[in-house]
């Protein structure tokens, strides 16, 4: 009987001491989680491209470790886009500008780690950013915000944009071949001179959208209700509402709306 009631107690402690040890372990992770996102905004303060390139990459490190964390991280990088490269001091490049457009260095890091990096349900909000020439291709940026953002000349080769709203926003010259584009809100965007080949399109409201120039003479299942605005009535083609011009590239078999000016 001493022998059982020894061994019971002896299995009691053991589970007290690994309880106690685990709740430590937890305790010390957070607190090291705790330091690392102090240490990465830390460093996207610093004045230096260098340490603001480390915090970046630190609060990937961080969003992989912990997906607790992810819609911290999230935060913090659009933040940082937001405030180190505001639209309200951007340059839109002339429309005859030679290539070679490119983001600063910390700002592309800062959209390449937000592409690739898992958002854990958090919204990616670029709004009111100053993205001229921004490589996004291939990058997850579904549900994201780009209100009132310059993107001139950016690259969305396959990138997945689906859901985002563009509100305003400018993408002149804007490549968006094989790009995912379902179900994206253009509500009086600049999209003058972009490409769209083999895009996807599925749900998109190109609304007040000016596409002068643009090349959508390759996308799949563009139709007049793309361009209007309201479809729980009877609609005809003097309901869609679009800038475009006589260089404005149709599908083939398609019947375009009137330009307005």
């Amino acid at each position: 009987m001493t022998t059982a009631v020894a061994a019971v107690a002896a299995l009691y402690f053991t589970g007290q001491t690994l309880r106690a040890t685990n709740a430590q372990n937890s305790t010390t992770r957070e607190s090291a989680i705790t330091d690392r996102l102090a240490k990465a905004t830390e460093q996207l303060s610093s004045e230096k491209i260098n340490s603001q390139l480390a915090g970046i990459y630190l609060l990937e490190r961080l969003a992989n470790d912990s997906p607790t964390d992810r819609g911290t991280t999230v935060e913090l990088l659009s933040a940082y886009v937001r405030n180190e490269a505001p639209a309200s001091k951007c340059t839109v490049p002339a429309m005859n500008a030679g290539p070679g457009i490119r983001l600063a260095a910390n700002i592309q890091a800062a959209i390449t780690v937000l592409g690739r990096m898992p958002h854990g349900g958090t919204v990616v909000d670029l709004s009111y950013a100053c993205l001229v020439g921004a490589d996004m291709k291939r990058g997850n940026f579904s549900n994201t915000l780009f209100n009132d953002s310059v993107l001139a000349r950016a690259n969305f080769v396959e990138t997945n944009l689906s859901g985002s709203l563009f509100r305003d926003a400018n993408f002149q010259l804007g490549n968006f071949n094989r790009s995912n584009l379902s179900y994206t809100f253009w509500g009086g965007a600049n999209a003058t001179s972009a490409v769209f080949v083999s895009t996807d399109v599925t749900g998109a409201e190109f609304l007040d959208v000016d596409i002068s120039g643009a090349d959508l003479s390759r996308i799949d299942g563009l139709t007049l209700e793309h361009f209007i605005l309201a479809l729980d009535k009877p609609y005809t083609i003097a309901d869609a509402i679009v800038h475009c011009d006589q260089v404005t590239d149709w599908p083939e078999g398609f019947t375009p709306p009137r330009c307005s000016p």
